[in-house]
Order: C-alpha cells, then sequence, then structure tokens
C-alpha cells in the first residue's frame, strides 16, 4: 500500500487519479490462486487499465476459469489425501532418549558424538546433555615418552601430561608430477 502511495506522488503533488487506478488494480489483483476480492464482490472481473480484449470479460471465459480452479482445488485434495494416506505423528521425546545435535550457525549435524535428552519443559522445549564441541576425548599417551629425549611434560590442576615432539605425520601415498600443458 506504502508503494501505492509514494507511486501516485508526481513532480511534488499527489495525484488522485493515479492513486485511484492504482487501487483498483491492487483490488483487482489475484489473491493466493483464488479469485481477487472484486471478483468474489460483483462475480466477474472488473475492467481496468490493463490492456485485455473485451472477450475476455465475457460469461463464457469466466465459467471456463471456474472450471479450471475447481479441477485445481479437487487435485489438490488429491494430493492431500494421498499424504496423508502414509503419514503419522511422531512420538513424543522422553527422557534419556539419544538424540543427534545440529550446529546453530554451520547447521552441520554431529554424527559422532550423539546427546542425551535431560529435561523436556512444558512447552515442549529439549534440554540436552552432551560431549562439549570444543574439548575433544583425551587421546592416550605412550607412558614410554617419558624415557625419549624430546619429551616434555606440563602440569595441569596438579597432575603431569606427557607430550612427546614427534614428527608430523605425513602422507604414505605416492606423488607424482602433475600432468600439465606444455607450451
Amino acid at each position: 500500500m506504502k508503494k501505492l502511495i509514494a507511486g501516485s506522488w508526481r513532480k511534488g503533488s499527489f495525484d488522485a487519479n493515479q492513486f485511484a487506478k492504482s487501487l483498483l488494480l491492487f483490488r483487482n489483483a489475484l489473491r493466493s490462486g483464488a479469485a481477487s476480492p472484486a471478483q468474489m464482490v460483483f462475480n466477474r472481473p472488473l475492467r481496468d487499465a490493463l490492456p485485455a480484449h473485451r472477450r475476455s470479460f465475457a460469461p463464457e471465459w469466466q465459467q471456463k476459469a471456474y472450471i479450471l480452479e475447481k479441477r485445481a482445488r479437487r487435485a489438490k485434495d488429491i494430493q492431500i489425501e494421498h499424504y496423508n494416506r502414509t503419514a503419522h505423528a511422531l512420538q513424543p521425546f522422553s527422557i534419556g532418549d539419544h538424540v543427534i545435535v545440529q550446529h546453530p550457525i554451520s547447521k552441520c549435524w554431529a554424527t559422532q558424538k550423539s546427546a542425551q535428552i535431560v529435561i523436556i519443559s512444558l512447552r515442549h522445549q529439549l534440554v540436552v546433555s552432551s560431549p562439549a564441541p570444543n574439548n575433544p576425548p583425551p587421546q592416550e599417551r605412550n607412558p614410554s615418552g617419558l624415557n625419549q629425549p624430546n619429551a616434555t611434560t606440563r602440569r595441569t590442576r596438579g597432575k603431569a601430561k606427557v607430550y612427546t615432539n614427534l614428527a608430523p605425520r605425513r602422507s604414505t601415498r605416492k606423488k607424482e608430477r602433475p600432468a600439465r600443458y606444455s607450451d
């Protein structure tokens, strides 16, 4: 509606005639696949500023449009009936069910870490407990790393952790020279 009003201004003044024409076009527009509001009131489409042949307003064309709308409505009902034949309501979650959680930003599903439902609130909001995403599970270290000369230890909360300075792992795949075009 604001766009209609803004489009009715010409050279700094409001053009009421232009606004009336645009309002007529707006009211004569179809609404969600059904007839327009003006067509529902008058039982026929209104003539407006859009170019149209005068026979397009003839009653036989309106009857054919009604038949097409009726067919479309029937097809939609059949589609809903076929869908509802196999569809069923899902069972609500219960406390202790294992669920898969989706990351809210990246929209990736956590497939390796499962979460468990802890609390279900009155508004069907679920509280789940899951392993912390930023804390990977502890990896087992080689206890013989203490005897290596390049091993380091670090104290964390009273416990000594051993980290060995091993060479980074490399791929064992056979490396081939890339095939490039020669000049």
